[in-house]
């Protein structure tokens, strides 16, 4: 068999394999349902989740929740051992009430400040999905936060640093806690299982386009992006294949405006270098050149 048939029949036999793949059937149902979020294509917009979480955070708004994601969220960040900060442990805030909490957006440029007068609490959000933090951002923020909410009227600041992976501030030495997006799908699939019965149905039904966006699309370990990575480990060849033969739209609408060019009976193709085409009128072509010259 020559080598050039038996080239094909390799391609032909890993893009089979491609094809029928569980795992790219399983790839194509989790990209294909339908999410509120990703079809305003909120998915990668700081501002839209920060808008929402900012919603889910405020006790006042109309989402039936009252205080339980707020603190709840706050107890799973300081749970552990060094994760309580300004001496305000998961026990403590279970003492509190916080149903009288302001939630504000974009006060003094921070993502999300939380503020609980009553127990002289203040929580700062700074949300990133894809920018990094500018120099000496954070600190700056929390400098404005502190100034209006000053330790010597006994006001305690947490500063939350929250991003898709969980990493830490730049600067080492930062009072910001790292919080990974993770952490806010777990709490929100645990406030799905137990406060499902005091949220209306389109709550419900918008948290969990919500979480299933940020699995999808936003946390590390997404299942989406797990799968995509096998698919592409299991099947480089047919993947690469597939790359080299996609559709050259650039090069598809040169070539139908060349034609309409060669059909028109007035204009010449004079020349053609991607992505530029030139074409003249042919009557130029009996103008003859002149010649100036001085006397």
């Amino acid at each position: 068999m020559p080598a050039h048939e038996n080239g094909n029949e390799a391609e032909l036999e890993a893009l089979e394999a491609f094809v029928v793949d569980p795992d790219l059937e399983r790839l194509e149902e989790l990209s294909g349902q339908f999410n509120l979020f990703e079809a305003i294509g909120a998915t990668r917009m700081e501002v839209r989740h920060s808008d929402f979480l900012a919603f889910l955070l405020d006790p006042s708004q109309s989402h039936g929740l009252g205080d339980f994601f707020l603190k709840r969220l706050l107890q799973k960040i300081l749970a552990g051992p060094g994760r309580g900060t300004e001496g305000i442990t998961p026990i403590h805030l279970d003492l509190m009430d916080l149903g009288n909490t302001s939630v504000r957006r974009e006060w003094a440029h921070t993502d999300i400040l939380c503020v609980n007068e009553g127990n002289r609490l203040v929580v700062l959000i700074e949300n990133k999905i894809d920018s990094g933090e500018g120099e000496g951002q954070l600190a700056k923020y929390l400098h404005e936060v502190e100034r209006a909410y000053p330790r010597s009227a006994a006001f305690k600041t947490i500063p939350l640093y929250l991003t898709p992976d969980g990493v830490a501030p730049a600067d080492d030495e930062s009072p910001y806690v790292p919080v990974d997006y993770s952490l806010v799908c777990k709490t929100l699939d645990e406030l799905l299982e137990t406060r499902k019965s005091v949220m209306g149905a389109d709550v419900v039904t918008t948290i969990n386009h919500y979480v299933t966006m940020l699995r999808r699309r936003i946390v590390s370990d997404s299942e989406i992006e797990i799968l995509a990575k096998k698919i592409y480990e299991k099947h480089r060849p047919a993947l690469e294949l597939i790359y080299l033969q996609r559709p050259d739209e650039q090069s598809e609408w040169s070539k139908r405006f060349q034609d309409l060019v060669k059909a028109e009976d007035q204009l010449d193709l004079d020349h053609f270098v991607r992505p530029r085409i030139r074409f003249v009128p042919k009557e130029w072509d009996a103008i003859k050149p002149t010649t100036l010259g001085c006397s």
